[in-house]
C-alpha cells in the first residue's frame, strides 16, 4: 500500500496583542537609543542586543499589505499625494542654497566649470574627462545643456542638481508601487523627501545624485516589462543602463544587480514572465553598444576607472598584508547608519549618524520584515539592491563614506515604509475604533521632516568644520569677481594671485570674467609693466599682506577691503586703483637685490635676477622657477631701521633661511639690537627638494607682541 503523506499543518498567524506590540516598540526604541551612544562604546552592543529582541519579537507579526493589485486610494488622491510630496522634496532641497552650503566645493566647480567650457568653447571631452577627479562626461554635457537654458549662476548650478535628485522619485515610486503597493510606496518617497542623507548629497552638487535615477529607471522599466510581458520595456530599460555607466562610478555595481535579478527570475517564475531570450540578447546588444567608447577606453588603459583603482581596498589589503582595513570599512558602513554616520564634514557632522532615530527604528524594522519575504520579490529586489549596490562603499577605502551610498537611500526609505506600514496596520488591527491614529501618524511623519530639517539647517549649519570644508574662500572669490565685473562694466581689469585663481570653483563661478584677468606678478608691478588705461582691479591671497601693505604704499589711493567669514577669518584682500592712481605710479626704487639660481650651487649662472620690494612670497608661483629643486637665492640690501631698540626676525618656509645683518650671523627670534639707520643685510635661502615653495620674512619691532612681515618701506635703495 503506498504510504499516506501527513499534511504539514500551518501554524497560524497569532494575532498579536498589545502587550506585545508595545513590547516591540520599546525594544526597538531603546535600541536605538543606545546604538546613537556613539561617544560611549559600551553601548554599542547593548543597542545591537535590543535591536536583535526587537526582530526577534517582530516574527509575530504578519507582512504589511502589499498587493500593488489592489489599490487604497483613488487615482485622484494619489497622484494628490504624490505631488505634495515631490513638493516636499523640492523644498528640503532647495531652501536656502544661496547659503548652505557656505561654499562650493572644488570637485563641484570643476563640473559646473567643464560644462561651461562644452558650451561656450566647443570641448568636446570623452577620454580626457575620464581622466579627470570627477570622471563624468555625460554629466558635463547635461548640465551644458541647462546651463544654455537657464544660466549658469551659483543658484542655477544647485537647481540642476535639486531637479536631477527629483527626476528619480516616479522611477522610484513605479519600482515600490509595483512591489508594495500605493501605501508603501507613498511612505517610501516621503521617507526619502525628507531624509538628510539624499538631500546632502542633492544640495552639495554631488554627481552621485545621478545612481538613483538610471537605476530606478531600469528597476521600473525591468519590473514593468516582466508584469505585462511585453519587450519595449526591457528595450528602455537598456538604454537607462547603457547610459547609466557614463555616470557616477558607484554604477558600475548595477550589471552584477542585473544579473542578480536574471538569475532570481529564471529560478522562481522564468516561465510565467514569458520572455524570449533572443530579446533579451538584444537588450545586452543595446547596452554594449552605448558602453563600447567606455569600454574601449578601460581595455586601453587596463583599468576600471582611475578612482576606483585609487580607492580599491584591495590594494591597501595587500600593502598592509591584512584584512583588517577591510573589517574597519565594513563596520564603519554597517554602523553608518543609526550610529557613527559619514566623518567626512562635507557629507555629514562628524560623529553623528546618517538616519534621524525615527527613521533609524523604522529602517531595522523593515529589514527584518523584508527579510522575512526574501522569496518574494516585494523582499528580494530591495534587499539585493540595498547589498550589492553597498559594494562601492565596501570595497574602498573610505569607511562610512555616505556620498558613494547615496544611492542606497531609496532602498532604506523602502525599509523604514515597510517598518512604518507593519506598524501602523497593526495598530489598526488592535485600536479599530480609534479615529485619532491617522492623525498620530502624521504627527510622527512630520517628527521625521522636523529632526531632518533640524540637524541640518540648524546642527550642521552651525557646525564649524562643516563650513570649513566647503572651500569659502574661493566661492566668495568666485562671486566677488563676478560682482566687480558688473560695477565696471568694460571700465576695469582684473588680476588676481596665482593661488587664487587656480582653484575651479573660484573659476567657475567667475567664468564671464575669466578672459579678462590676468595673474598678478609683483615684479611687473614693482618695474611698473601694467596697463594703465582702465581701473585696475586686485585679488590677493590672504597670506599676502605685506605685499598688500607696499601696494597701499605704492598707491596711496587704492581702495582696499577684507572678504572673509563671520568669524573674522579674511579669505582674501580685494583692492581698486583708479586709472588716476595708475598713470602717477614711477617705479618702485626700494628693495633687496634677489640672485636665482636653479643649482645645489653659488657659483652656477643665475636663472634670473629680480629687485624684490617685499619677502612675502607664499607659493611656488612667486618665484621665478618652473623646475624642480635644488633651488639657492641670495638677496642682499639694506635695513633701514628708523627707531632704536630690540628686534627679532624669523623665517616662515620649511626650507633653510639664514640672515646677515652688519656682516654678523642673526638668530631666528633672538633680540637683536639696532640703532636708527642703514644696516646691510643678507639672506641665503636653500631649498634641495620637494615641490612646496614659500618664504615670508617677517619681524617683531620693539615694544611689539605681533609679529609681521617685514615691510617695502624697512628697505633701502637699492643700487642697481
Amino acid at each position: 500500500m503506498p504510504s499516506k503523506k501527513r499534511a504539514k499543518k500551518s501554524r497560524p498567524v497569532r494575532k498579536p496583542k498589545t502587550g506585545f506590540f508595545f513590547l516591540l516598540l520599546a525594544l526597538a526604541s531603546a535600541g536605538q537609543f543606545f546604538l546613537s551612544q556613539n561617544d560611549k562604546p559600551f553601548t554599542l552592543l547593548i543597542g545591537l542586543f535590543l535591536f536583535a529582541a526587537a526582530l526577534w519579537q517582530l516574527r509575530k507579526f504578519s507582512f504589511p499589505s502589499v498587493n500593488p493589485q489592489n489599490p487604497h486610494l483613488t487615482t485622484g488622491s494619489e497622484t494628490l499625494l504624490f505631488f505634495l510630496i515631490l513638493g516636499l522634496g523640492f523644498f528640503f532641497r532647495d531652501f536656502r542654497i544661496l547659503s548652505l552650503p557656505v561654499g562650493m566645493h572644488t570637485d563641484q566647480g570643476l563640473t559646473g566649470l567643464s560644462a561651461l567650457r562644452i558650451l561656450h568653447e566647443g570641448w568636446r571631452p570623452l577620454f580626457e574627462a575620464l581622466n579627470y577627479q570627477v570622471p563624468e562626461p555625460l554629466l558635463f554635457y547635461q548640465l551644458a545643456g541647462w546651463f544654455g537654458v537657464a544660466g549658469s549662476s551659483y543658484l542655477s548650478f544647485h537647481l540642476f542638481f535639486n531637479l536631477l535628485s527629483l527626476a528619480a522619485f516616479p522611477f522610484i515610486y513605479l519600482v515600490f508601487r509595483q512591489l508594495a503597493g500605493q501605501r508603501v510606496a507613498l511612505l517610501s518617497l516621503f521617507l526619502l523627501a525628507v531624509m538628510r542623507w539624499n538631500w546632502i548629497e542633492t544640495r552639495n552638487g554631488y554627481p552621485s545624485i545621478q545612481v538613483s535615477l538610471y537605476l530606478f529607471g531600469f528597476l521600473a522599466l525591468w519590473i514593468y516589462g516582466l508584469r505585462v510581458r511585453k519587450n519595449w520595456p526591457f528595450y528602455l530599460s537598456a538604454l537607462f543602463v547603457g547610459f547609466g555607466l557614463y555616470t557616477y562610478q558607484a554604477f558600475k555595481a548595477v550589471p552584477f544587480l542585473i544579473l542578480i535579478y536574471i538569475l532570481y527570475e529564471y529560478f522562481t517564475r522564468w516561465k510565467e514572465t514569458k520572455v524570449r531570450r533572443p530579446n533579451l540578447w538584444l537588450c545586452l546588444v543595446m547596452v554594449l553598444a552605448l558602453a563600447a567608447p567606455l569600454l574601449y577606453y578601460y581595455g586601453k588603459n587596463k583599468t576600471l576607472g582611475n578612482r576606483e583603482r585609487d580607492a580599491f581596498i584591495g590594494t591597501q589589503i595587500a600593502s598592509e598584508q591584512s584584512l583588517k582595513p577591510l573589517w574597519n570599512v565594513w563596520m564603519g558602513t554597517a554602523l553608518m547608519f543609526n550610529r557613527e554616520g559619514d566623518q567626512n564634514p562635507r557629507h555629514n557632522i562628524p560623529g553623528r549618524r546618517m538616519l534621524d532615530d525615527v527613521t533609524g527604528v523604522l529602517f531595522i524594522l523593515g529589514l527584518g520584515l523584508a527579510w522575512r519575504a526574501r522569496k518574494k520579490r516585494e523582499g528580494f529586489y530591495p534587499l539585493a539592491g540595498f547589498v550589492v549596490m553597498s559594494l562601492p562603499g565596501l570595497l574602498s577605502t573610505d569607511a562610512a563614506h555616505s556620498n558613494r551610498l547615496v544611492c542606497l537611500t531609496p532602498f532604506v526609505a523602502y525599509f523604514g515604509a515597510l517598518g512604518g506600514m507593519s506598524l501602523f496596520n497593526k495598530a489598526q488591527g488592535l485600536w479599530k475604533e480609534n479615529t485619532k491614529l491617522p492623525a498620530q501618524a502624521f504627527l510622527v511623519l512630520a517628527v521625521i521632516a522636523s529632526l531632518n530639517a533640524h540637524a541640518y539647517f540648524v546642527k550642521q549649519a552651525g557646525d564649524a568644520r562643516c563650513r570649513e570644508a566647503f572651500d569659502p574662500a574661493p566661492t566668495a572669490l568666485g562671486r566677488t569677481l563676478e560682482s566687480a565685473r558688473q560695477k565696471f562694466p568694460g571700465q576695469a581689469r582684473f588680476f588676481g594671485d596665482a593661488s587664487l585663481l587656480q582653484n575651479n570653483t573660484a573659476a567657475f563661478l567667475s567664468y564671464p570674467v575669466r578672459r579678462e584677468i590676468s595673474e598678478f606678478r609683483l615684479a611687473d608691478w614693482t618695474r611698473g609693466n601694467f596697463p594703465r588705461d582702465k581701473t585696475a582691479v586686485l585679488f590677493l591671497d590672504s597670506k599676502k599682506r605685506g605685499i598688500l601693505d607696499f601696494l597701499k604704499i605704492a598707491f596711496p589711493g587704492m581702495d582696499t577691503s577684507a572678504h572673509g567669514n563671520s568669524l573674522g577669518q579674511v579669505f582674501f584682500y580685494a583692492g581698486t586703483i583708479c586709472q588716476g592712481e595708475l598713470e602717477k605710479f614711477k617705479p618702485w626704487n626700494r628693495g633687496l637685490k634677489g640672485v636665482y639660481f636653479h643649482s645645489a650651487s653659488w657659483d652656477k649662472t643665475p636663472l634670473a635676477v629680480e629687485w624684490d620690494p617685499v619677502l612675502n612670497l607664499t607659493s611656488k608661483r612667486d618665484f621665478p622657477f618652473t623646475q624642480l629643486p635644488p633651488f639657492r637665492i641670495r638677496w642682499a640690501g639694506s635695513l633701514e631701521i628708523v627707531k632704536s631698540g630690540g628686534y627679532q626676525f624669523q623665517f616662515l618656509t620649511s626650507d633653510r633661511a639664514k640672515l646677515w645683518v652688519d656682516g654678523r650671523p642673526v638668530v631666528p627670534e633672538k633680540t637683536l639690537s639696532l640703532v636708527a639707520g642703514s644696516h646691510p643685510m643678507r639672506i641665503n635661502f636653500e631649498k634641495d627638494s620637494g615641490n612646496d615653495l614659500a618664504l615670508n620674512f617677517i619681524w617683531k619691532k620693539p615694544l611689539s607682541e605681533k609679529w609681521e612681515v617685514v615691510p617695502a618701506s624697512a628697505f633701502g635703495k637699492i643700487i642697481r
